[in-house]
């Protein structure tokens, strides 16, 4: 639970690509502060920012949810169906996608970390959307009676078709 608390407030701290200048993160040799850069944080060219996430300025939108249904034979137990949409002006060639389950109690659901990290590496085109799923086979040893709950899915790296890349190790554009 800390670890959302804490993802909230970075992002009430990078309200702002002005305050994300400010601040300095977007490192040396960046072609200075604006708005207008590859990445949207950064100066011209860079293609990353070393700490993305004001409000704004994330690449992308993601929403999933947990499935026990394997009907359509994506898994045996457990799937988490995810929809990306990338609002980038820029095709996407590969995007690496973490989230975090607890069971209904709000506890890690099987043993080991309840972070789950997965990669979509299919083109998805500027302003684009794509639905995938990734299976929790791997992770689940016994279905749960109740999907898991989702909480702090995001990008953690984006990789366009024109070489740039993205980045937000950190989670600072999460949605939940």
């Amino acid at each position: 639970m800390k670890y959302r608390a804490a993802g909230r407030i970075l992002c009430l701290l990078f309200l702002s690509a002005r305050t994300l200048c400010a601040a300095g993160v977007c490192g040396e040799g960046t072609g200075g502060c604006t708005t207008s850069g590859a990445d949207g944080v950064c100066g011209e060219g860079t293609g990353r920012s070393t700490i993305p996430g004001a409000v704004g300025v994330c690449p992308y939108y993601a929403d999933g949810q947990v499935s026990l249904d394997a009907a359509a034979g994506e898994f045996d137990r457990a799937g988490m169906y995810v929809t990306f949409y990338n609002t980038s002006d820029r095709n996407v060639k590969k995007v690496t996608f973490n989230f975090f389950l607890y069971d209904a109690d709000g506890n890690p659901p099987f043993a080991g970390i309840n972070s789950i990290s997965a990669d979509y590496t299919e083109e998805v085109k500027a302003h684009g959307t794509v639905d995938f799923c990734v299976s929790l086979d791997g992770y689940v040893i016994v279905p749960p009676d109740e999907p898991y709950q989702v909480d702090y899915i995001f990008a953690s790296r984006i990789e366009y078709e024109d070489g740039t890349v993205w980045e937000d190790p950190f989670g600072v554009c999460a949605m939940r």
